[in-house]
């Protein structure tokens, strides 16, 4: 078994709509070791982070937070730490101001 831990995801703004940004890959299992949401504006924004199980969509069902990320701040979702991310599953989030939430995730990709 080989663990790989890594950037999961580099570091994208958030659209409008919840879209993935990041897949757990085939034969892969991947755990969420640090989750953030960076907001550089001068506004107060609220954005939503999900864990989709694979084939499933951004939901009610899969939310695991949704929050204000104050002006020139970073949140840490402490919610997502240590989730396991099977294959096909996948991290989404939405901010309904584009361009203005920053996500980062790093964690261990399990083969």
């Amino acid at each position: 078994m080989a663990v790989n831990n890594k950037r999961l995801i580099e570091g994208s703004l958030l659209t409008a709509s919840a879209v993935s940004y990041y897949a757990a890959p085939a034969s892969t299992t991947t755990v969420i070791k640090k989750l953030t949401l960076t907001n550089t504006t001068a506004t107060a924004y609220v954005a939503t982070v999900y864990l989709v199980p694979s084939a499933g969509a951004a939901g009610a069902a899969s939310q695991i937070w949704t929050g204000s990320v104050a002006a020139g701040s970073t949140v840490e979702i402490y919610g997502a730490e240590n989730h396991v991310l099977m294959p096909g599953d996948f991290i989404a989030a939405l901010c309904p101001t584009t361009a203005s939430v920053n996500i980062m995730a790093s964690g261990a990709e399990i083969q």
